[in-house]
């Protein structure tokens, strides 16, 4: 069960729209929150609603501006996420866990550029003891089906790898003006046993915005995070 409830949060990497990009693949605007009907297949079987939120911003020394992002699964805090933009990239310095230690990235991850046209590639790989890689690659624009109608999206395929064993495989589908729309794909994790798999379908079923003060899960941050110096 702790492994299902993080893989909920951390296979996710938040979209937020913002009307004033109506053409960017991951916006970024105050108070908005995603709701995602997510379903999780392996050792046992999970249904929950992910919501993501943009819950505070802030602009550090070198004038950019850091967006602190919150994801909770059912109610429960899974992960925080500081991202800041350059150019038409979306980059993670670091990332919190349910437990609220910090994650670096060394170097930061491009998780995603704001436009794109199929054939895009990008990758990163860990520095601190080559452990864990990552690979995105946009393969092609469809159509995507979601409780919201269907809507025109760019499919992403990423990668993941870590020395222990741990893979991922993720198809994830992102909407101009919107963001993330879907996501599937495979997730395996080292066991006692062995190598176990998760296989991972959500969908977006609805979005919001509001103050953030009223986000339950913006309430859940790791104490301290927004002041960080």
């Amino acid at each position: 069960m702790v492994a299902l409830t993080i893989a909920v949060g951390l296979a996710c990497r938040p979209s937020i729209a913002l009307s004033l990009e109506p053409d960017s693949l991951f916006p970024l605007r105050l108070g908005a929150v995603w709701y995602y009907e997510t379903r999780l297949t392996g050792p046992t079987t999970r249904t929950a609603t992910t919501e993501v939120a943009v819950c505070g911003v802030q602009t550090d020394e070198d004038g950019d501006d850091l967006y602190f992002i919150a994801t909770c699964v059912d109610n429960d805090f899974v992960e925080a996420q500081i991202v800041y933009r350059i150019g038409d990239e979306v980059i993670e310095p670091i990332s919190f866990g349910a437990d609220g230690r910090p994650r670096p990235r060394d170097p930061p991850i491009v998780l995603l550029r704001t436009r794109m046209a199929p054939g895009e590639t990008w990758r990163w790989d860990e520095s601190d003891g080559d452990n864990r890689h990552e690979s995105m690659r946009a393969t092609n624009w469809g159509r995507v089906r979601t409780p919201m109608g269907d809507v025109n999206a760019i499919r992403v395929y990423a990668r993941q790898e870590h020395i222990t064993g741990g893979y991922g495989a993720i198809e994830r589908w992102y909407s101009p003006g919107i963001g993330m729309v879907k996501e599937s794909g495979s997730l395996m994790f080292p066991t006692e046993g062995g190598i176990a798999r998760i296989d991972l379908v959500r969908i977006l079923v609805r979005h919001d915005e509001r103050p953030p003060s009223q986000i339950t899960c913006c309430g859940k941050l790791p104490s301290g995070m927004m002041n960080r110096d």
